[in-house]
C-alpha cells in the first residue's frame, strides 16, 4: 500500500504537497462558510412571508370588515404600518447575514407589492367597496409577490425558513 504513495525526494516538492493540502483545507472551509451563510440568509424568506401575510390580511380586512371605510382604514392601518414599516425592518437589521442580492430582491419585492397593493386599494376603495370577491382576490395578489420572493429565497438557500 505504501508503494503507491509517491514520496518526494526534494524539499521543495515536500513543501508543495503541504501547500496543496493547505489549499484543499482552505477550499473545504470556504465551502462550509458559504453553506452556513446561505442557511443564515433564510431569514429573508421569513421576512417576506410575514410581510405578505400582514399586507394580504390587511387588504382582506379593509374589504371584508363590516365597518365604514374610513373607520376600517383608521383602525387597521396603524398596526400594519407598525409591523411592516418598523418591527419587520428592525428585526431584519439584526440578522447577521444578508442573502445574495438582498438589495435587489427586497426592492423588487416592495416595488411589485406596491403596484399590486396600489391597484387593489385604489380600484377597490373607489369602485369595489362592497365586492367581497375583489378583496379576497386582491388580498391573495397583494400577498403573492412577497410569498414568491420568500419561496425563491428558500430555494436559493436550499432549505426551510428558520
Amino acid at each position: 500500500m505504501l508503494d503507491s504513495v509517491a514520496v518526494p525526494d526534494r524539499p521543495e516538492e515536500l513543501m508543495n504537497m503541504g501547500a496543496h493540502a493547505e489549499a484543499a483545507a482552505a477550499l473545504a472551509h470556504a465551502d462550509e462558510v458559504a453553506a452556513r451563510v446561505r442557511r443564515q440568509g433564510r431569514w429573508f424568506a421569513l421576512y417576506a412571508f410575514a410581510f405578505g401575510a400582514a399586507t394580504g390580511g390587511y387588504v382582506a380586512l379593509l374589504g371584508l370588515a363590516p365597518m365604514d371605510w374610513g373607520l376600517k382604514v383608521g383602525v387597521f392601518t396603524p398596526p400594519v404600518i407598525l409591523l411592516i414599516a418598523v418591527l419587520l425592518p428592525l428585526w431584519a437589521r439584526r440578522r447577521p447575514v444578508a442573502p445574495a442580492r438582498f438589495g435587489w430582491w427586497h426592492t423588487a419585492m416592495i416595488a411589485g407589492w406596491l403596484v399590486c397593493y396600489g391597484v387593489v386599494i385604489i380600484v377597490g376603495g373607489s369602485l369595489m367597496i362592497d365586492v367581497a370577491a375583489w378583496w379576497v382576490a386582491g388580498a391573495a395578489i397583494t400577498a403573492a409577490v412577497p410569498f414568491l420572493v420568500g419561496a425563491r429565497t428558500l430555494w436559493a438557500a436550499g432549505g426551510n425558513a428558520e
